[in-house]
């Protein structure tokens, strides 16, 4: 752990070393807003820490200094992912092993297509997943995570996608499938697991953000496509992927979980969430193949690689 606290420290801006510490904390049952006179809570949710970002902030601000944003996680390179991921699913003998892989497909395919914490999706349980009328999809209900509860639940819809290799719902499917055939019970406790540091036992501890984080890695590594990202890549990779796709930003922001408006008749909402220009909906669609044979995700995915690599303009350029 302490190597990993300072991997962060020495890549990474203080407002995401400060997230780490949060779930670090969080992971370890310290959850809830820090109290400095009992000491109980999240340390890293202390005030004076909110303080002292936010004077980061200004300074940054007054020295110009632009704040670095996590690497997008596009969906070109999840497509690029989920195929090695199922390679690897095909060829693995040892039934654990293979458990590892399925989750961490089922994982990111889902993150990426709801735009989810990474934190939160780790502690999903199998209960408050739904399957959709006609099989289209399913509707999960988050009560667990960082900005929501049992009274302010997330409600995420997600519909099966027309490129079967990324598509969310088949891979949890899978994923389920394969649990139930080495008798790991995940219709009680956390839905995706953590294996055991000193057995090859699945646990029932719940997957972190930092744990999915590292496995992202080691994955795109082994695909020589890894640029930084993180867990949290695929939160921004689906904002922009739904921004360039025309969507509107109220529902992006609905899709996604930003901002601060309670429930909001979370139950009226799902009809919004499920209609035909819905954001799951548009998500699934755009996966289909264009007569060319390329979906739209992978040419919005490589017109954002190139405005991100612009050169910079001068008077030279005639």
């Amino acid at each position: 752990m302490i190597d990993h606290l300072f991997r962060l420290v020495n890549n990474f801006p203080p407002r995401v070393v400060f997230v780490h510490l949060r779930a670090l904390f969080r992971d370890m049952g310290r959850s809830g807003e820090w109290n400095p006179v009992l000491q109980t809570g999240n340390p890293a949710s202390a005030l004076i820490l909110k303080k002292h970002l936010k004077a980061i902030g200004l300074e940054q601000t007054a020295c110009n200094v632009a704040k670095k944003q996590a690497v997008p996680l596009m969906f070109d390179k999840l497509g690029a992912l989920c195929r090695y991921l199922t390679y690897q699913i095909a060829v693995e003998r040892d039934a654990h092993a293979k458990f590892l892989l399925l989750r961490d497909r089922a994982y990111f395919s889902l993150i990426c297509h709801s735009g989810d914490r990474a934190g939160d999706l780790g502690q999903l349980t199998l209960d408050r997943v739904f399957e959709l009328p006609d099989n289209q999809g399913i509707f999960i209900s988050e009560i667990s995570g960082k900005t929501v509860s049992l009274h302010n639940p997330k409600n995420i819809v997600v519909f099966r996608s027309k490129d079967d290799s990324i598509c969310p719902v088949t891979h949890l499917q899978k994923y389920m499938s394969h649990a139930a055939t080495i008798s790991v019970d995940i219709t009680r406790g956390y839905l995706f697991r953590l294996k055991d540091k000193f057995s090859k036992d699945i646990s029932e501890k719940q997957v972190t953000a930092t744990a999915m984080s590292d496995r992202l890695k080691c994955h795109l590594k082994a695909i020589n496509l890894y640029n930084g990202e993180s867990a949290h890549s695929s939160r921004r990779g689906c904002a922009i992927v739904l921004r360039m796709l025309g969507l509107a930003d109220t529902s992006i922001n609905q899709h996604i979980g930003w901002g601060s408006g309670g429930m909001l008749d979370h139950y009226a909402r799902v009809g919004t969430l499920c209609s035909p220009n819905s954001v799951a909906a548009t998500l699934s669609d755009a996966a289909a193949l264009q007569p060319d044979g390329v979906s739209r995700l992978e040419v919005i995915s490589k017109q954002f690689s190139r405005l991100e690599h612009l050169s910079k303009f001068s008077c030279d350029n005639t």
